[in-house]
């Protein structure tokens, strides 16, 4: 049950609370290290009738006890939270109040997140005259949210399936550890297309696929989403105890609820490079002498959606009200008529990204 704060008869009262936390794993999920993944691609693709050629030779497989590209482990960190609420109290017999404040703002496990929320309310009772009394209550909520934006959908099964922001968590954690995400070529550090396995590179351009996608690349290239949300309510009440007719009362309640949010999505072009011959013999992994394709461009998932969304809801309520006792007998009765008001306006605009230059910079 939730009940309403109210005010209370008495001298100020002021009370704080404060609330200081960290969420973060107690463990992640057990994957395969490099060896481990070499070993059991090895067997699959032979299984499948790969070729020579399309598998990992026993030196690529000696290497890759020294690699670990964790892609998880380079992204994730304990998220700070905390709340700050303040709130005030009190009155006299014939009027109590009550007012308070509270913020709150939480970080991110994974990529980068900027939220804080403001809530306000305040309320009063007051006793007009004899047998009539007033409440009042307003509230408000403020919530701003800026976050990295990697949201993608991957349908090729290799490493996760219709991932979006909310599970790149799994990609990330099943990521072979032999592919690195980012390789300096040439004295520059260049975003890598993930092969999809030592027999299959996979395109660059395009969408839905592994290999055109990288986290860092979209974490790193200014790819974002915003969300500001404002909502407030208003409830007034008159409650009158009508004198002449012993047990006969009238209520009447309006309470008024509006809201408007607005969400900015940018997906930006991704600059990736991918291994020429990395589905040739003893070519599987990624080496100084690994021969590059030429840095692709791949806009085909760039966009940049707007949404806004306004809502306003009244509701009207008058109720009458008999409630009397006559010996041992007792008779109540109530009537009541309602009105309710309900509307909402909502905006969308999308459009695909068109940049004809483009710079990837690199934390």
């Amino acid at each position: 049950m939730v009940k309403t704060k109210r005010g209370k008869a008495g001298a100020p009262r002021i009370s704080y609370n404060g609330k200081f936390e960290t969420n973060n794993a107690v463990s992640h999920g057990k994957v395969m290290n490099a060896r481990e993944f070499g070993t059991y691609a090895n067997r699959f693709g032979k299984a499948l009738g790969w070729t020579v050629d399309q598998l990992f030779s026993d030196a690529e497989l000696a290497t890759m006890d020294s690699l670990n590209y964790d892609w998880l482990a380079n992204d994730w960190r304990a998220a700070n939270a905390m709340q700050h609420s303040l709130d005030v109290s009190g009155g006299s017999e014939r009027a109590t109040y009550f007012a308070g404040a509270s913020y709150y703002t939480q970080g991110a496990n994974l990529g980068s997140q900027d939220f804080d929320r403001w809530t306000y309310r305040a309320g009063t009772d007051i006793k007009v005259l004899n047998g009539l009394r007033l409440g009042a209550t307003i509230a408000a909520a403020n919530t701003n949210l800026e976050k990295s934006f990697t949201k993608v959908n991957i349908t090729d099964g290799y490493a996760g399936w219709w991932c979006n922001e909310q599970n790149d968590y799994s990609i990330l954690l099943h990521m072979p550890k032999y592919i690195p995400w980012v390789y300096n070529i040439n004295g520059v550090d260049q975003y890598v297309s993930p092969p999809l396995g030592p027999h299959r590179l996979g395109n660059v351009s395009g969408n839905n696929s592994l290999s055109n996608w990288n986290y860092y690349a979209l974490l790193n290239n200014g790819s974002k989403q915003s969300d500001e949300n404002f909502n407030y309510n208003a409830n007034f009440s008159l409650n009158y105890e009508i004198p002449f007719v012993k047990g006969l009362a009238v209520k009447f309640n309006y309470g008024l609820t509006q809201s408007s949010g607005k969400t900015e999505q940018v997906m930006l072009p991704m600059s990736l490079v991918r291994n020429q011959q990395g589905n040739k013999l003893n070519n599987h992994l990624f080496t100084d002498n690994t021969i590059w394709d030429a840095a692709v461009l791949n806009r085909s998932g760039s966009r940049v959606s707007y949404d806004n969304l306004t809502t306003k809801n009244q509701q009207t309520n008058f109720f009458i009200t008999y409630d009397r006792k006559f010996g041992d007998h007792n008779i109540a009765a109530m009537g009541s008529v309602e009105k309710v008001i309900n509307g909402s306006e909502k905006e969308r605009s999308y459009g695909r990204t068109r940049l004809r230059e483009y710079t990837t910079v690199l934390p």
